[in-house]
């Protein structure tokens, strides 16, 4: 701020004037400490309400709360509250993690009329705002929407970018996905306009909070550093402490805990000095680095802690998640303790939707641990069901490794691969490194454990681990009804086409025990210390026999499973997950479906489905790779069609032209007389010469 001339008869009315009207901008710059020291230095005559309206505010934003509760005072003792007053005062509350106080503050007067000025419009709109606020941090969830949406309408009417950028962020928190999005981004345009730093700092920090949901820490880092750096220079200190505490939950998430330590170390350090009641954010983070370094027993205390100050503050977006996280730790045992149910049945009693699916997640560990499977299997896909309507990627993250160590439970390889897989990509994606090597050793002993089938390529079977020895087979027959029930994909044979197949030249009176021996030596293979029931893997009704292929890893699944998932992933336009699921198919193919049974006729229709699955996934690959300019790949992939069907007239197209436009034409000039040859061996209509080809 200018010096002020007190030489000047008149100086203070000038300055008081002068004050309050720029008041709103020197605050949204950044200037509250000064305008609590300028306006200290008026006569006790130049203090009229506005004057002292606007030092009580300035005095909030410094965090001096003791002078801003006595001037707002003061202001009320001098007129009745309207909405300029309200919802300052309750901003206060707000900032103190007092929401009921704040909430009563605002509605201490009523609605304003429709036909009201411009200018107590403005006031209204941030008074429902703030209310909105308030009530969300207490989990009333639809009255806070409703109150979000009349702060809107009015900062519309008002046309006020400060209105509009306060109204738009209180609408982000009761919305989600696109139109969370589109919130923070109109809030981020008003409060540019404005030239509001503060309000430019809240709203970078929802749009961190965002990201965090979305499981993308290194963005959300990135946004949450530059909202701390703008709060460092113009913000109170509750926008510091939250922007402090956003920054150390993004470094966790990347497992750089040191430096998370330092910020949520910080954050209480700023919140003690200040006086403000804010301390239990900061406590959550230090007690989730504490989980997270499986220091079982002071992440259990630190948790204590933080569930006793926001049961008094009322901070569901604290509370919800420390009773969940402490249940859990409670219950990480042989004997989960009844505390630990009742924890996180409170905490699932209480959540609002937004917060509610981390109580689903901890609900199914403690049914898994307590030899509740199916119960467990329930919470799962709740939990899953949840986060997929939020659209928050971390949480889902987390129902999913839930819902794989209940699949792993119940015997289903295939289910527990499939959720560990979509985990381990979405922390992959967010920098969650720590998480990421979790859920990696997680299919590392899906992998050693279990049951794995192999056919493509030679067939094999693993168990454990271990290739199953020829001589446990007992017979070549008993192999090869375990590829029957294979290529049938679990579906039913009946027993006589079994012995059909199996004994083509035998009487089939005779051949019905011989397939209940099959049969016995199978399961023998697949079960060999008889741990679960006789029908587990192969199972035999009325229909016939059939393989139980949930129970089971076997690479034809595993294959056409993830093929469909990557053109499904290419078809969002997600070309780096698409690409990542192509790379790790390429590693399950290994030859083509039941290679060494290459005359029968039960496996043509099979093979020639992987074969599709296989030329139209390298067909993705050479697409996605020539995309992004990795030309050598995307050759490779195109050459390794050719090389399946030489006479594919689109991908001989498709390699010369790619070879022209990568400046190639040595290569170009080859591929192109491969084409020639190919298309006169089928007397199919001869390809265009190379020179109409490179001038395109």
């Amino acid at each position: 701020m200018a010096q002020i001339d007190k030489r000047q008869p008149d100086w203070h009315a000038c300055t008081a004037s002068e004050i309050v009207e720029q008041a709103e901008q020197i605050l949204g710059s950044g200037g509250a400490a000064d305008l609590v020291r300028v306006l200290g230095d008026l006569p006790e005559p130049a203090r009229c309400r506005e004057v002292l309206l606007v030092q009580a505010d300035a005095a909030r934003m410094s965090g001096d709360t003791t002078l801003a509760r006595r001037l707002f005072a003061r202001v009320a003792d001098l007129a009745p509250t309207d909405a300029a007053l309200a919802w300052r005062r309750a901003a206060l509350h707000y900032s103190q993690a007092e929401y009921a106080e704040a909430i009563a503050a605002c509605e201490a007067i009523a609605p304003l009329a429709a036909e009201a000025a411009p200018a107590l419009q403005v006031e209204e709109s941030r008074r429902w705002a703030v209310l909105a606020s308030a009530r969300f941090m207490l989990g009333e969830g639809k009255a806070a929407a409703r109150d979000a949406a009349r702060a809107l309408a009015l900062g519309r009417a008002a046309d006020d970018d400060r209105a509009l950028a306060t109204a738009h962020l209180a609408m982000a928190l009761t919305a989600t996905g696109a139109r969370r999005e589109n919130h923070l981004a109109a809030g981020l345009q008003a409060a540019g306009r404005a030239g509001d730093l503060v309000l430019e700092a809240r709203v970078l920090l929802n749009q961190a909070d965002s990201l965090l949901a979305r499981a993308d820490f290194t963005r959300a880092a990135e946004v949450g550093r530059r909202a701390l750096e703008t709060a460092e220079r113009a913000c109170p200190p509750g926008t510091l402490v939250c922007a402090l505490n956003t920054v150390g939950e993004a470094l966790v998430g990347l497992g750089r805990w040191d430096e998370a330590r330092s910020c949520f170390e910080r954050s209480l350090g700023v919140s003690r000095r200040c006086g403000l009641a804010r301390t239990a954010g900061a406590l959550h983070g230090l007690a989730e680095i504490e989980r997270q370094c499986e220091r079982s027993e002071s992440s259990r205390a630190a948790y204590e802690e933080v569930v006793s100050l926001a049961r008094d503050t009322g901070e569901q977006q604290v509370l919800v998640p420390a009773l969940a996280r402490l249940a859990a730790l409670l219950g990480d045992g042989p004997e989960p303790t009844t505390r630990a149910l009742r924890l996180a049945q409170e905490a699932e009693a209480i959540a609002e939707p937004e917060f509610a699916v981390l109580p689903a997640v901890v609900l199914g560990g403690l049914s898994l641990s307590t030899g509740e499977p199916e119960s467990a299997r329930s919470w799962a896909r709740v939990a899953v069901e949840r986060a997929r309507s939020l659209q928050h990627q971390a949480p889902l993250a987390e129902a999913l490794e839930l819902s794989a160590r209940v699949a792993a439970a119940l015997g289903e390889r295939d289910a527990a691969s499939a959720a560990l897989e979509e985990a381990l990509e979405i922390w992959v994606r967010g920098g969650a490194s720590v998480a990421a090597e979790r859920v990696r050793r997680a299919l590392a002993e899906l992998d050693e454990a279990g049951i794995r089938i192999r056919v493509l390529g030679a067939f094999e079977v693993l168990v454990d681990g271990d290739p199953v020895p020829v001589a446990a087979w007992r017979s070549r027959q008993a192999r090869l009804l375990l590829k029957l029930l294979v290529a049938r994909r679990g579906r039913p044979w009946s027993r006589g086409e079994l012995c059909e197949l199996l004994w083509p030249d035998d009487d089939p009176k005779r051949t019905g025990h011989r397939l209940s021996v099959l049969i016995s030596a199978v399961r023998a293979v697949l079960d060999p210390d008889k741990e679960g029931p006789t029908d587990q893997y192969v199972v035999a009704d009325l229909a016939g026999l059939r393989l139980d292929c949930s129970r089971l890893e076997i690479d034809l699944e595993t294959f056409l499973r993830d093929a469909d998932r990557a053109a499904a992933l290419a078809e969002a336009r997600d070309e780096e997950g698409a690409r990542r699921v192509l790379s790790e198919l390429t590693e399950t193919y290994r030859g083509e479906a039941f290679e060494d049974e290459p005359y029968e006729q039960w496996a043509q229709a099979v093979r020639e489905e992987v074969r599709a699955v296989w030329l139209r996934s390298l067909r993705l690959t050479a697409n996605l790779s020539g995309r992004r300019g990795d030309i050598d790949h995307a050759v490779t992939c195109l050459v390794r069609i050719l090389s399946a069907d030489g006479y594919d007239e689109s991908t001989h197209r498709t390699l010369v032209k790619l070879l022209v436009r990568a400046g190639r034409h040595g290569e170009a000039r080859r591929a192109h007389e491969r084409w020639v040859q190919a298309m006169r061996a089928i007397e199919a209509t001869p390809p265009p010469v190379l020179g109409v080809l490179i001038s395109c």
